[in-house]
């Protein structure tokens, strides 16, 4: 397996931007009706960000459990423990995708999907506004693989 070094600083920003990009896809399928891929977009979103704050600390992010501890790791540093119930309600969209339990037929679960998405777009505001750590631990961040968020490589 062949590992890529990239800087710290470059792979935390085009973490942010991919979340940045998967926000903007999920309030473009939420305002198709695919709230299935909007749930998921919207999860991703959050996890990109999740990702990039860990990476500028040296933290793991490499799984759903490491992105939850980064989570609360987050809330300790920050003092701000608003971020693990935002960070639950972003998983809840994430379940959504594989259950599809909010379909477009239901008024309701319609207006839950938006609510949702609209918490991770505070969310979003709350990872941004995160300052980066005084110490960063390392320099470089391996990765498997390039980053990419579509098959041309662009936003």
């Amino acid at each position: 397996m062949v590992y890529i070094h990239v800087d710290v600083n470059e792979a935390a920003l085009e973490y942010k931007r991919t979340g940045d990009w998967m926000l903007r896809n999920a309030e473009a399928e939420f305002d198709k009706g695919d709230l299935a891929q909007a749930s998921e977009k919207a999860w991703g979103s959050v996890s990109q960000y999740l990702k990039a704050l860990a990476t500028e600390r040296g933290w793991a992010h490499d799984s759903h459990g490491a992105l939850a501890v980064s989570a609360d790791k987050l809330a300790k540093e920050t003092g701000n423990s608003e971020i693990r119930m935002l960070f639950s309600i972003s998983e809840s969209l994430h379940a959504n995708f594989y259950e599809a339990s909010r379909d477009a037929e239901s008024v309701r679960q319609h207006i839950a999907v938006r609510q949702h998405i609209d918490r991770v777009h505070e969310f979003i505001v709350v990872m941004r506004n995160i300052p980066y750590p005084e110490q960063a631990p390392r320099k470089t961040h391996i990765r498997e693989r390039p980053f990419f968020r579509n098959k041309a490589g662009r936003l």
